[in-house]
């Protein structure tokens, strides 16, 4: 899968609060935890894997979204609004 965005918080610091993130990931319907990433969550539809979430290993408190970008826009975008933050593309980050 390729990497097609990024989860954000307006300010980082603070950023994306990891443990808001872990609990999403436990009660969230549409997120299955990977048993074998710490910090993973594959993004379910339908009960198809659609793509896949990771805590970001840049340093910053964000979350990498990786995917076809169609089918996985909509849900990471309301993922990113129920942690506070917004969902940004690939496409927009390296248009800045």
């Amino acid at each position: 899968m390729d990497l097609v965005g990024v989860i954000a918080a307006e300010s980082d610091p603070p950023g994306i609060d990891v443990v808001r993130w872990r609990t999403l990931v436990a009660e969230h319907a549409q997120l299955e935890v990977e048993a074998d990433a710490a910090d993973s969550a594959t993004m379910v539809v339908d009960g198809a894997p659609i793509g896949r979430l990771c805590w970001s290993t840049s340093g910053a408190n964000e979350l990498d979204v990786f995917g076809e970008l169609e089918q996985v826009a909509e849900l990471a975008a309301q993922l990113a609004l129920a942690l506070e933050g917004r969902f940004v593309t690939l496409q927009e980050l390296i248009s800045c």
